[in-house]
């Protein structure tokens, strides 16, 4: 678990220094941008196949986010059957089981930053979307 410290540092469990993510507010005409989208540790899966359609992300396996990217409660959503609370961390949704602390992904497929999701009401299924930058 990271707290923050001095100087605006998080600090793990190691007692090393790690920089506070925070999440922004939205950007609007006049003010600065969101904070960048926290990173992502990524490692490679054991066996590789020989396929050559393979695709990086075959290759290699999201093994755990550290930060959030919503800048409202569009981002974060809880669904009461399970406890389960899903978030937003760039083009990944992130759900998260608080009773096992274990995360699972679903990636966005157009690799754009994603801002609001929700469970359906029968918890089966998550909504996504994201604002698009294009006025056409």
């Amino acid at each position: 678990m990271a707290a923050v410290g001095s100087g605006g540092y998080a600090r793990n469990d190691a007692g090393e220094k790690l920089p506070s993510v925070m999440a922004g507010v939205p950007a609007r005409r006049g003010q600065s941008s969101p904070p960048p989208a926290p990173p992502i540790c990524l490692r490679r899966r054991t066996r590789l196949s020989t396929a050559s359609e393979e695709t990086v992300q075959n290759r290699v396996s999201l093994e755990k986010v550290l930060g959030i990217t919503a800048q409202n409660s569009s981002g974060l959503t809880c669904d009461p059957g399970t406890g389960h609370v899903a978030y937003l961390a760039g083009c990944v949704v992130v759900i998260l089981d608080p009773k096992e602390n274990k995360q699972q992904h679903i990636f966005n497929t157009a690799r754009k930053s994603l801002s609001a999701l929700a469970f359906s009401p029968d918890g089966k299924y998550i909504v996504t979307g994201e604002v698009s930058r294009d006025r056409d």
